[in-house]
């Protein structure tokens, strides 16, 4: 009798250790980021999801890092794939960020949260602290309404301090030419991704060659192999609002005005799209919208 009294009280004790361990076990990057997005994501009812900004997550002393903007885009596809279509582009944050006079150092409480939130107009702002535990990351992160300044949802997670989070922990964000920002209107974005259709179309830039705007991008099949038709309705719409069509694109060895290719699963195969008649005073369009089997945008597309 006793001796079973024991066991149960043995197995209680380690019922109750159990999850406080699982709880506090380390993770890789890409699955401790999958654990945030999920865990902020259940935070918020489906029915109020709204458009939402994903900042740079910013060192315990507020400095920024190549770590915190690989979160941010990381945490951006996932929340993509959890269901929320209205993520603002990082190029709008980093206007955001210039016109308020928001730098690369300070942690983003909530009252900055609401600032940027109205300037991009989005409902929610995402916004997470890195901490270096030594042998270990912990990832704190909150999401703020907009409009009250009050937090939906918070979420925490440790990741390992493998060789490749090493890396990119302490590492800055590049800044060219050493002095202060250039208008947002003049920076090249860079890396604009946008998952479709388990697609991730990643946009590397737009190159002016006269009255010529070139721009290139990659397309991933993210999880299997995909088929992928673009069409001649792709188009740019510049701040006049006036719309210039594509008159020349290419993936892999397809050229045309429309083309179609096969993706093989996780591997990058790089597209072109050309556009005629750019205005030589425009720096840059508010839209690249993409006609394929589905529709993909990029806005604030800067010309270099």
């Amino acid at each position: 009798m006793r001796l079973n009294a024991v066991r149960c009280l043995a197995m209680g004790l380690l019922g109750w250790v159990l999850p406080a361990s699982a709880a506090l076990a380390q993770r890789s990057l890409a699955d401790g980021l999958k654990d945030l997005a999920d865990q902020i994501t259940r935070g918020v009812p489906s029915e109020k999801r709204g458009s939402i900004a994903v900042l740079s997550f910013r060192n315990l002393d507020g400095d920024e890092s190549m770590l915190g903007a690989h979160i941010a885009e990381t945490m951006t596809t996932y929340l993509f794939q959890a269901g929320y279509r209205n993520i603002i582009e990082r190029s709008m944050l980093d206007r955001a960020m210039s016109e308020l006079k928001l730098g690369q150092s300070g942690l983003i409480d909530k009252e900055t949260a609401k600032k940027i939130g109205k300037f991009v107009s989005a409902d929610y702002v995402v916004a997470g602290v890195m901490t270096d535990l030594s042998s270990q990351v912990s990832l704190n992160c909150r999401m703020i309404e907009v409009q009250t300044g009050q937090i939906a949802a918070v979420a925490q997670t440790n990741i390992v301090k493998d060789d490749d989070v090493k890396k990119i922990i302490d590492q800055p964000i590049r800044r060219t030419g050493g002095g202060p920002e250039p208008p947002a209107s003049n920076r090249k974005p860079q890396g604009q991704v946008q998952v479709v259709n388990d697609i991730a179309f990643q946009l590397l830039g737009c190159a002016r060659s006269g009255e010529t705007v070139t721009c290139d991008l990659t397309a991933t099949a993210e999880t299997k192999d995909a088929y992928v038709c673009c069409f001649r309705q792709s188009h740019l719409i510049d701040r006049k609002g006036r719309e210039l069509g594509v008159s020349q694109m290419a993936f892999g060895r397809q050229r045309g005005t429309s083309t179609c290719t096969d993706l093989a699963r996780a591997v990058p195969l790089a597209g072109q799209f050309v556009f005629e008649g750019v205005p030589r005073e425009d720096r840059d369009a508010a839209l690249l919208e993409l006609y394929c089997n589905f529709k993909v945008q990029f806005r604030d597309v800067a010309f270099k």
